[in-house]
């Protein structure tokens, strides 16, 4: 039986065997491509730090430069997270958004205006939105409300339950 592979599984395949060999990653680090981040990362000898393809710092000469499989394999070769792209922890987006989250998250009764919420995490509104957009889905206002939607319907089944546990008495 001849299956179709899902998207996901080919697009993941793709990933992985896409910067096989140094020049092709070394590619990825010229442009900066935010696709190799998690592939691999970069180490630059002169300076003892390792970053994510898509770190913003200054290019490297290519000669000065080795490649690792993850960022326990750079650091064992003694290189240091870089300061500004942080590739031993997630991406300062993710980052970003799990903060949010977790505000969200932490009374999903509590409406939380957008101003509020974009000043717990420290970045603008602006911002906020489309990145949250961007990495969820969804809008903030519309992660609230499915999560307060979830909340009420855990609730009422919570109550219901009571209800029935007090008839059987």
């Amino acid at each position: 039986m001849n299956r179709t592979p899902h998207p996901a599984e080919t697009d993941i395949t793709r990933r992985s065997a896409a910067w096989r060999s140094d020049d092709e990653r070394w590619e990825a680090v010229t442009r900066r491509d935010p696709l190799a981040d998690g592939a691999f990362f970069y180490g630059v000898k002169t300076t003892g730090v390792f970053c994510r393809p898509s770190c913003a710092s200054r290019e490297p000469r290519r000669e000065n430069v080795a490649f690792f499989a993850d960022a326990a394999a750079a650091r064992a070769a003694s290189f240091r997270d870089c300061k500004r792209c942080q590739p031993g922890g997630l991406p300062r987006e993710l980052d970003i958004v799990n903060r949010a989250c977790a505000a969200l998250d932490a009374d999903p009764q509590q409406r939380l205006t957008f101003a509020q919420l974009s000043e717990a995490v420290h970045v603008s509104p602006f911002h906020l939105q489309r990145l949250f957009k961007r990495v969820v889905g969804v809008s903030p206002r519309q992660y609230q409300a499915a999560r307060r939607r979830v909340a009420r319907c855990a609730q009422e089944r919570r109550g219901r339950h009571a209800r029935h546990a007090g008839r059987r008495l």
